[in-house]
């Protein structure tokens, strides 16, 4: 029930004029049946024993506007309940990603439980609300026509009533179980939906088509999908065998209590006990109240797993924060960053990633981080970003904990180019400005020159406003085919170095991989260019390409998360350990 008030309650704060005019033209559409069963009986008695022209046709005007009544019904329900539809998708929707966006960190999502109940909750929370409402409109409508056909068999046959109620306890006990079942068979095969999604998109999307060409592995990913569609489709097969068992044998209960008391009216009517009027309200009774009430708990059975469904919504939308945020601004640096005896691991079950970490950035200095794939480095970065706490130890500002820092004003004195870099489907001027949205066209295109693709950019079709997508084209521009173009990989790095670029009052500056696509001109041009940009800002740069970090004022060498080695690069050449090794080996590939 709690569930369901929430989800109530997000309809209600969607559209509350709906919600209304809906329950109330419900409330209208379901009297209009008895009303026009029993004006039947009405005409049928005053036609069988010669009632006056006069009073038929006054019943008969009656009769006609509850036809009208019913006829425009379903063309306005329909329009309502579109409308509620669109409403509540959208508040859904907002309400759903802002709570995404107040999860500070990553650990959310990259939790795998936490994603099957994400993808339950972004479809649920745009359905299950709505699908409550109708479901609650639909029960008050069934209610009513309930109500009023009960109402006309305690006149006509009391004893038919009691018969009819007493059958439909065992249909409320079956459907409750069967709606418990569907949703308890859609959070087990989510991870099943999920897998046949990331299989459908490996086939039918541009990233991937290259290489499923290549390998020639798209029949490889096609059975895979349809294997996870199998698995889907069982289970869901086994809760409607076991659906279409019940209702069947319910069906057959509800046509034998119908038989029965067909059978007693016409037994009746035959020695004159009813005329003909009860007759016809008495079938007419039987079968909508049999029909109202398989209606109703129809609709209470998908209020129930409507619900249900929406507990995987309420849970997304209520998780707790995944990290505290502090209350302490966050000043210009000073003294430095430092990170003390840290420890981190992406689960209590996983192994260690960083052990015992103990590092000082310096105010205004470059430190180098070198060290072999999987050493701790990127992980190293999301810690600088605060995306992750450590377990053990502390990173300090300025002294500070990290964890008592306002964690937005951290971020904005935080600039990052990521190795695995986004590439957005946007304008340039689009990409560019995510660095800082404030920034103003100037500043977009000087960030564009320090990364070296302004040149680029001005010669794009619709320059800077170029769609770097061909995904989204305009069927206006079908006729161009240059509107929206493609990057290459070295373009799109460069992209992302001018969003990191672009944050020019940056505290700290962080580069991971910040030439790793580029070719050798443009690595050369990028890298001076990237020096002077560090000039007197606190910096931590990681590369594989050790020239790229050999005039760094600090070199630190990670291994298995521990750092093995520190100092100047002269200082670690002479000192003949792993750096010196792996920039020989490096260095001897140019001769």
């Amino acid at each position: 029930m709690r569930t369901a008030r929430h989800a109530f309650a997000l309809v209600w704060s969607a559209a509350r004029g709906h919600v209304c005019a809906v329950f109330a033209l419900t409330v209208v559409a379901g009297t209009a049946p008895v009303v026009t069963a029993w004006l039947t009986k009405l005409v049928l008695d005053g036609l069988t024993s010669g009632a006056e022209v006069s009073a038929l046709v006054r019943l008969a005007a009656v009769l006609a506007l509850a036809a009208v009544v019913a006829a425009v019904h379903p063309q306005v329900a329909q329009y309502l309940h579109a409308d509620l539809d669109r409403a509540v998708a959208r508040t859904s929707q907002g309400a759903l990603f802002d709570a995404l966006n107040r999860l500070h960190g990553l650990a959310r999502f990259e939790d795998p439980r936490f994603r099957d109940r994400l993808q339950l909750a972004q479809h649920e929370g745009r359905t299950a609300p709505a699908g409550l409402i109708s479901s609650a409109v639909g029960a008050v409508r069934g209610t009513v026509v309930l109500v009023g056909f009960l109402g006309v068999l305690v006149v006509v046959a009391p004893w038919m009533a009691l018969v009819v109620a007493v059958a439909a306890l065992p249909v409320v006990h079956a459907e409750l179980r069967i709606s418990r079942r569907r949703a308890d068979v859609a959070l087990r095969t989510t991870h099943s939906i999920r897998r046949e999604m990331f299989y459908g998109e490996l086939l039918s999307q541009p990233h991937a088509a290259k290489e499923v060409r290549l390998f020639g592995i798209g029949g490889y990913f096609r059975a895979r999908l349809l294997d996870e569609l199998g698995v889907v489709q069982r289970e869901h097969r086994a809760v409607d065998r076991r659906d279409l068992r019940t209702q069947g044998a319910l069906s057959l209960l509800g046509a034998g209590v119908a038989a029965c008391g067909l059978v007693w009216a016409v037994v009746e009517a035959r020695r004159g006990a009813m005329t003909v009027g009860d007759v016809t309200v008495f079938v007419a009774a039987v079968a909508s109240t049999q029909s109202a009430l398989v209606g109703l708990i129809g609709d209470l059975a998908a209020a129930h797993r409507a619900s249900l469904s929406f507990e995987h919504y309420h849970a997304v939308t209520t998780t707790p924060p995944d990290m505290s945020n502090g209350e302490r601004g966050v000043s210009a640096l000073t003294d430095g960053i430092e990170l003390k005896d840290v420890w981190f691991r992406y689960g209590d079950d996983q192994p260690w990633v960083l052990q015992g970490l103990d590092l000082v950035i310096p105010k205004g200095k470059a430190v180098g981080l070198v060290g072999l794939n999987g050493c701790g480095k990127s992980t190293l970065v999301k810690l600088l970003c605060r995306l992750y706490d450590p377990q053990k130890g502390a990173l300090t500002w300025d002294g500070r904990d990290y964890r008592d820092l306002d964690v937005d004003q951290l971020r904005l004195r935080t600039s990052t180019a990521f190795q695995d870099f986004m590439r957005y489907e946007l304008s340039a001027r689009e990409n560019i400005a995510l660095g800082r949205l404030a920034a103003g066209d100037e500043e977009i295109v000087a960030a564009a020159e320090h990364a070296f693709v302004h040149d680029k950019l001005t010669g794009l079709p619709k320059g800077y406003d170029t769609l770097l997508t061909r995904m989204f084209i305009n069927p206006k521009d079908k006729e161009n085919p240059d509107t929206g173009v493609l990057l290459s990989g070295g373009q799109w790095q460069r992209m992302a170095l001018a969003r990191a670029f672009l944050r020019e009052d940056c505290e700290l500056l962080i580069l991971d991989e910040p030439s790793s696509g580029l070719d050798p001109e443009a690595e050369y041009d990028i890298h001076h260019r990237m020096k002077e940009f560090r000039e007197g800002r606190t910096s931590l740069l990681i590369s594989h390409r050790l020239s790229t970090v050999r005039d760094a004022d600090l070199i630190v060498v990670l291994e298995d998360g521990r750092i093995v080695e520190r100092g100047a690069h002269d200082e670690l050449m002479a000192l003949g350990g792993r750096y010196a090794e792996l920039f020989t080996r490096q260095a001897g590939g140019y001769q």
